[in-house]
């Protein structure tokens, strides 16, 4: 009798074991899948905004006004929600250092404005007025 209770108590272990590997396999699949949503993310808000900035030398004085307006708007958008999550799980943000270093440095709203000024030398022409 005590050899069978024994018996259960280490199959319950070990078994235990393979249920925490188990999870732990499922939470490592799980962050690999937020990292590469969250990276999909950063890539196609960054693609809108470039090509909101692209589009504008195509369009009229107040449609390419408006797209300028609105690529700056959402790069201040994006940039206040990568606050939020700065201050909501910063370890989460510290593990995707590069992907968000890259996008607040060719989506923030500051490269916006210096992008604006230097509109000529980037795009290799003027905005229409």
């Amino acid at each position: 009798m005590c050899s069978g209770i024994a018996n259960t108590a280490i199959w319950f272990i070990k078994s235990s074991g393979t249920r925490c590997k188990n999870i732990r396999l499922f939470e490592s699949k799980k962050s690999i899948t937020m990292k590469l949503t969250y990276s999909m993310a950063l890539v196609f808000i960054l693609g809108f905004i470039w090509a909101l900035m692209h589009e504008a030398q195509f369009l009229a004085y107040d449609e390419n006004w408006g797209n300028i307006l609105s690529a700056f708007f959402i790069s201040i958008l994006a940039t206040l929600c990568l606050l939020i999550l700065w201050f909501k799980c910063q370890s989460f943000i510290l593990e995707c250092k590069w992907q968000t270093l890259l996008f607040l440095i060719f989506g923030s709203p500051l490269t916006i404005v210096i992008v604006v000024m230097n509109y000529n030398l980037i795009f290799g022409s003027s905005l229409k007025v």
